[in-house]
């Protein structure tokens, strides 16, 4: 092909004395001045050519020494001042490198990229402390590699996105606006914090460290991830995904919404304000569940959780799940213990109280406190069992289902029928003290002393203490440079 080429621009030229464009590019190619196409000079003449094209661009390392030595800095870099470097700005090929010699500062006046992979201090040790302020959006590559803290002053957008598969150890921060967003399966050693932007930590990530939004920022955890740490944000969202595990404590200050993921653990407890709170399916939370305003709690299938309570909001858990406590709305919020699907009982091992909604305990549930209310109607279910005492202090019927057994008393204070169904059991007094009808089923046993006593009203459980968030200056660079830590 290359011989026709170079055979048909020799007939054009001996035509034509005008020569093209073409013809003279391949004369540079076809001709040698003793023996006419050489394919061989060809291939010579275009070899510098194609390496250029094939061989990777060479990856630049990077050395920050802060006046210690000699500097190899980027081209759009100056200083150290005052102990600072300036960066107008800051971008990373392919396989470059940072090496810093000792704490050293970097302020990023507009972004800061970084091209997969990039290493930034990888090797470096714990008191070579390196802190980037970024004026503009940072934006890390997958599998980076950084040590060193990142702070995003962007007072619109100070977005911090680290790729998938990254390592960071340090702390990530927007101090104004700005997200923060760790790609799926990275490590993160460090506390994770914006004002008002959301945090999203990816799929099968690792946070050691807590993660928190001052103002109305959302929390989003991925799926099959783990934070060492506590969640917080004033008023934003929650959400952890299946499969995670969280070791701290998971608070929403206002209006937030919290939702716990299918098979997810939370060492701590789960506390907002007015959100509702919502836990997955064979979950496990070990500490108090609380919205102490009016947000529904809602806890999943076979899941495994401590106190519940709320001011107002209804409170539902799912069959075969545990409450390692009490269950409490003190105001109007009703409450439904619901039957387990398998042979896996539903157990409460404290007591149930709403002070004017209704009580649901359906069939084959366990309490093993009291059942009661104030103004609202309490239904047992069949074979369910109510360790002690079932009453209403001032009005609202009591129906005990067929089989059920209840260990203390069964009483309406005030006004209210009692109906004890065919077969149940309960080993104190059934009273109605004023107005109402009571009517006993067939076979049932009812005790005709109050060994239950009058029917015990449990406090509540004590809300969670407040809490702030203080920050503490770590050791940095210089004075004008400093680090923060929650």
């Amino acid at each position: 092909m290359i011989k026709f080429l170079c055979f048909a621009s020799s007939t054009g030229e001996r035509s034509n004395n005008r020569r093209s464009w073409l013809r003279q590019y391949l004369a540079l190619f076809c001709y040698s001045p003793s023996s006419g196409f050489d394919a061989r000079q060809w291939i010579l003449r275009l070899a510098p050519l194609l390496l250029l094209v094939w061989l990777p661009a060479q990856a630049a390392n990077y050395t920050f020494t802060n006046g210690s030595g000699t500097d190899v800095i980027p081209g759009a870099c100056t200083g150290p001042s005052s102990g600072v470097y300036t960066c107008t700005p800051l971008s990373l090929k392919a396989l470059d490198t940072i090496t810093i010699t000792g704490p050293t500062a970097i302020t990023v006046s507009g972004d800061f990229t970084a091209v997969s992979p990039a290493r930034i201090n990888a090797a470096g040790n714990a008191s070579d402390l390196l802190t980037i302020t970024v004026t503009g959006i940072t934006t890390l590559g997958a599998t980076t590699v950084l040590k060193g803290d990142i702070t995003g002053t962007n007072t619109t957008n100070g977005t911090i996105t680290i790729g998938a598969g990254s390592t960071v150890v340090g702390h990530l921060e927007t101090t104004t606006a700005g997200a923060i967003d760790i790609g799926a399966g990275s490590t993160i050693t460090g506390d994770l914090i914006t004002k008002s932007g959301a945090i999203n930590v990816g799929d099968g990530s690792t946070t050691t460290g807590s993660i928190s939004s001052s103002l109305a920022g959302a929390i989003n955890i991925g799926n099959d991830s783990g934070v060492s740490g506590d969640l917080n944000t004033l008023s934003g969202a929650i959400n952890v995904g299946n499969s995670s595990t969280v070791t701290g404590l998971i608070r929403s200050d206002l209006a937030g919404v919290i939702t716990i993921g299918n098979n997810s653990v939370v060492g701590g407890g789960l506390t907002t304000k007015s959100g509702a709170i919502n836990v997955g399916n064979s979950s496990t939370v070990g500490g108090l569940i609380s919205s102490s305003l009016a947000g529904v709690i809602t806890i999943g299938v076979f899941s495994n959780v401590g106190d519940l309570t709320t001011l107002s909001g209804a409170i539902n858990v799912g069959g075969g799940s545990k409450v390692n406590g009490s269950i409490v709305s003190n105001l109007a919020g009703a409450i439904t213990i619901s039957s387990s699907s398998t042979s896996e009982a539903t157990i409460v091992t404290g007591s149930a109280r709403t002070d004017a909604g209704a009580i649901t305990v359906e069939a084959d549930v366990e309490v093993r406190g009291n059942v009661s209310t104030d103004d609202g109607a309490i239904t047992v279910g069949t074979g369910a069992k109510v360790s002690q005492s079932t009453c209403t202090g001032n009005s609202g019927a009591i129906t005990i289902g067929a089989s059920a057994y209840v260990g203390g008393n069964v009483e309406t204070a005030t006004a209210g029928a009692i109906t004890i169904g065919a077969s149940a059991v309960v080993t104190g007094k059934a009273t109605v003290r004023n107005a109402g009808a009571l009517v006993i089923g067939a076979g049932a046993t009812v005790g005709a002393d109050p060994s239950g006593g009058l029917c015990l009203l449990d406090p509540p459980p004590p809300p969670p203490p407040p809490t702030t968030t203080t920050l503490k200056p770590m050791p940095g660079p210089t004075q004008s440079s400093p680090v923060y830590t929650l």
